[in-house]
C-alpha cells in the first residue's frame, strides 16, 4: 500500500503547479507527468548514467501508470488547494520584495559557495605539487604560504569581482553584488580594502584562535598560548557582537564596509508577470 500510494502522490504537487502557475492544459500535464515519470524509469535504468555499473532498479510500468495519475490528480483537485495560498499577483510581488534583502544568510551562503569553490580549485591548480591557492596562512605559517594566501584574496576578492561589476563567484549565484556609496561597481583599491580587513585580519584572527586551541595539548609554552588564545577570541567575540548589533539595527553596514564605501545589494531582477 505504501510503495503505490507514495508513487501516486510524487508528481501530485507537478499537476497542482502546471494548473495553478502556468495555467497549462490538462493534455499538457499527462504528457508532462508521463514524461517525467520516464525520465525517473530510465535515470534507474541507467545506473545513474553510468555513476553504477548497472542498473540498480528495474524498469516499472505500474511506476510510471501511478507517478503520471498522481500528476493528474493535482491537476483535478488544484482548485481546492489553491483556495488556501495566495493568488500568483500577491505571491509574485511578495517575490518581488524579498528578492531584494540582502539577509545574512544569503551573505553567509556567498561566502561558503566562494570558498567550497576556492577549496576545489586548489586541488587542481598546482605548481610542482603545490596549491596556488590556499584558505588559511596558520597551519602552515611561510612567506610562500602568505603569498599563496594573498594571491587567493586578490584573485577571487579583487579581480574576479572588478571584471564581473561587483560579483564573486558565490554572489553571482545567490544574486548579490557589492557596490560602492553611490551604488555603483567599487574601484579595485576599495575591493583591497575591504577584503584586507574581511579576510586578512577578521577572517585570519578566527583561524588563528582555532589553531592556537588545538596547539593547546603539545604546546611547550601553554601560559604565553592560554593569553593569545584569550587576546584573539575578545576580537572574535567583539566582531560576533557587532554583527548581532548590525542585525538588531536592520543590517546596518559593518565595520569594513564603512571603511571601505562598499556594501552588499541585491542583483537579483524579478519582473512582474504581465496579465
Amino acid at each position: 500500500m505504501i510503495q503505490p500510494l507514495f508513487n501516486l502522490l510524487l508528481l501530485l504537487p507537478l499537476g497542482v503547479y502546471l494548473r495553478f502557475y502556468f495555467k497549462r492544459s490538462f493534455k499538457f500535464v499527462i504528457l508532462a507527468g508521463f514524461f517525467t515519470a520516464l525520465f525517473f524509469e530510465l535515470t534507474q535504468l541507467s545506473g545513474l548514467y553510468g555513476i553504477y555499473s548497472r542498473s540498480y532498479r528495474l524498469f516499472d510500468v505500474d511506476d510510471l501508470m501511478l507517478n503520471t495519475a498522481g500528476a493528474l490528480l493535482g491537476f483535478a483537485i488544484a482548485p481546492a488547494i489553491t483556495f488556501f495560498i495566495p493568488d500568483e499577483e500577491r505571491l509574485i510581488n511578495t517575490a518581488y520584495s524579498r528578492s531584494h534583502r540582502v539577509s545574512y544568510l544569503r551573505r553567509f551562503i556567498a561566502f561558503m559557495i566562494d570558498w567550497t569553490i576556492i577549496a576545489i580549485i586548489a586541488v587542481f591548480v598546482t605548481i610542482g605539487g603545490e596549491a596556488i591557492f590556499v584558505s588559511n596562512v596558520i597551519y602552515e605559517f611561510s612567506i610562500l604560504n602568505i603569498l599563496r594566501y594573498l594571491m587567493t584574496i586578490i584573485v577571487f576578492f579583487v579581480i574576479i569581482p572588478y571584471l564581473t561589476k561587483g560579483r564573486t563567484l558565490g554572489k553571482a549565484i545567490v544574486h548579490l553584488k557589492i557596490v560602492n556609496d553611490l551604488d555603483q561597481p567599487p574601484s579595485p583599491n576599495l575591493y583591497m580594502v575591504r577584503y584586507g580587513i574581511l579576510y586578512g585580519l577578521i577572517f585570519t584572527n578566527i583561524n588563528l584562535t582555532v589553531t592556537m586551541l588545538d596547539l593547546t595539548g603539545t604546546s611547550n609554552h601553554l601560559n604565553l598560548l592560554n593569553y593569545l588564545i584569550i587576546i584573539s577570541f575578545f576580537f572574535t567575540l567583539v566582531f560576533a557582537i557587532h554583527l548581532l548589533m548590525s542585525k538588531l539595527r536592520k543590517n546596518e553596514p559593518l565595520f569594513y564596509e564603512k571603511i571601505s564605501y562598499t556594501h552588499m545589494m541585491s542583483s537579483f531582477s524579478l519582473f512582474k508577470k504581465k496579465r
